[in-house]
């Protein structure tokens, strides 16, 4: 690694989650919302990690293991372990568990995916896949892609607009 990487990634791993999550998503050229939206669609109901000495040993965003996925953007290992670059599986699963790796993949993924399905029209309610859901539902790669793509454009929405009702 070079120097402005490394400076770059010191500086990023300094600020709190959702500000790196906003960090990454801005330097991949990921809307912020998106994918602050996926983060929170991922892993939104468990608790941060401030919480955890009120909380005793109960699991948080940073260190919960689902359905195959791992961390705050419930990377899957299986799936994306040869993408980022490791050797393993399970070298993939330890690494995923820090919070700093997990965001950085999450979003380099997202990024991914959104070169891929995004319309050129930008809009987040359509795909290029020719299926009726938003490109955000491939992220989560599931048969129930439709559901979490309208959970997440719903987020993004609610990030971007509000409550208000004329939008």
């Amino acid at each position: 690694m070079t120097l402005y990487p490394t400076l770059l990634w010191l500086a990023l791993v300094a600020l709190p989650p959702d500000a790196e999550i906003g960090a990454w998503a801005t330097l991949r050229g990921v809307p912020v919302d998106v994918a602050r939206a996926i983060a929170s669609a991922e892993t939104g109901n468990v608790a941060e990690p401030r919480l955890l000495r009120s909380m005793g040993n109960k699991p948080h965003r940073d260190n919960i293991i689902a359905q195959g996925g791992v961390g705050r953007m419930q990377v899957n290992p299986s799936v994306q372990w040869k993408r980022l670059g490791y050797r393993s599986r399970s070298e993939a699963v330890r690494a995923l568990q820090n919070r700093h790796v997990n965001i950085y993949a999450g979003v380099l993924i997202l990024a991914a995916f959104q070169r891929r399905y995004e319309p050129l029209t930008r809009s987040i309610h359509d795909c290029r896949c020719g299926r009726p859901h938003s490109w955000t539902a491939h992220y989560n790669g599931s048969k129930r892609m439709d559901s979490y793509g309208r959970r997440v454009v719903r987020k993004v929405e609610l990030a971007r607009y509000g409550n208000r009702r004329d939008w």
